[in-house]
């Protein structure tokens, strides 16, 4: 009875483990493929012509003022900061705008290199923020920051997720049954054969096991 229950127990736990493991990194390569999608969106609203390329080049004043209405009518929040890290310009879509981050900002264009992406939040609501330079005759001129709201992008992973730990649930329950049955199956014999030396034991000489198979 106890090899069986080790072997059940080991069983089990190995199952879980797998069924944990294939769905946490089932989770991790949507979100990333989420995630990458996100940018890729954006870097497509923000320079059309450059479409597939990842860290889009933005000059001025082709990303200027009159952009701000078609990237806002798109979801899209947008902020522009000069040299300074002062606030020009802002638009963004009718149902308000992210927190600004000033401090990052000011870390991008003291590093003058790279863009910088980070998340900021609207009413307790995650924001996906990208900014980027923008520069003129190759020097930089400012930094432009476009923003999505993740709303969308977490009702896919809370789903995915819903649906991974009922799936992992139901996969363990089976392979439970399974576990169960097929230790019960292996150890018949053993315990035949662990009753028939009791009894022996207890001078019941005549006592025999079953043969079984062939």
């Amino acid at each position: 009875m106890t090899t069986r229950l080790l072997f059940f127990t080991w069983f089990l736990a190995a199952i879980a483990l797998v069924l944990c493991g294939g769905s946490w990194g089932c989770y991790l390569q949507v979100e990333r493929q989420l995630q990458a999608h996100l940018y890729q969106q954006l870097a497509a609203e923000l320079a059309p012509a450059q479409r597939g390329q990842v860290e889009p080049d933005l000059t001025w004043p082709a990303v200027g003022p009159s952009d701000m209405g078609r990237l806002a009518s798109h979801g899209i929040c947008v902020r522009y900061y000069d040299l300074k890290g002062t606030r020009r310009l802002e638009g963004g879509v009718s149902s308000g705008r992210p927190r600004e981050r000033p401090e990052l900002i000011q870390q991008l264009l003291t590093r003058r290199t790279g863009s910088l992406r980070y998340t900021s939040s609207l009413e307790g609501k995650p924001w996906q923020m990208w900014a980027l330079p923008v520069r003129e005759a190759g020097a930089w001129v400012g930094v432009l920051e476009v923003g999505t709201s993740l709303q969308y992008h977490h009702q896919v992973l809370r789903i995915l997720g819903q649906t991974l730990l009922w799936g992992a649930a139901l996969g363990a329950g089976v392979s439970a049954a399974m576990a169960a049955l097929l230790s019960l199956y292996q150890g018949r014999p053993v315990e035949v054969q662990a009753g028939v030396m009791s009894r022996v034991r207890g001078c019941a000489l005549s006592a025999r096991a079953r043969p079984t198979g062939a």
